[in-house]
């Protein structure tokens, strides 16, 4: 009866052992997922980071190439405006050059003057 009592317990033990054996692999795979797992996730965040610098440094190359590209426009429309001006004056003296010739009364250079 003692026999079968020990040999029972030590059915328990190698029982007991190959389960205990079973959950320490378990633990040992997951241990390695969550490493793993964790990895990936430092790895993810690393390159959000740099596509976030990378992003942040296109932003200021199109902000500066903004900028410079206002500074033209208001380059050219300064310019068009003193075109403008000149092309208005230079018509408007041809206005006065084609009256005064018309009328032969007003010289060129008295132009502007009151009569």
């Amino acid at each position: 009866q003692l026999r079968s009592v020990q040999e029972e317990l030590d059915s328990l033990e190698e029982e007991k052992a190959s389960e205990l054996w079973e959950a320490q692999e378990e633990l040992r795979v997951a241990q390695e997922e969550v490493q793993e797992l964790q990895q990936a996730a430092e790895e993810a965040a690393a390159e959000r980071e740099n596509d976030i610098a990378l992003l942040q440094e296109e932003l200021c190359r199109l902000r500066a190439e903004l900028e410079r590209l206002r500074g033209t426009t208001q380059e050219y429309e300064l310019e068009l405006t003193t075109l403008r001006a000149e092309i208005s004056m230079k018509n408007q003296h041809r206005e006065e050059q084609e009256k005064a010739g018309g009328e032969g009364l007003i010289p060129i250079t008295l132009q502007g003057y009151p009569r």
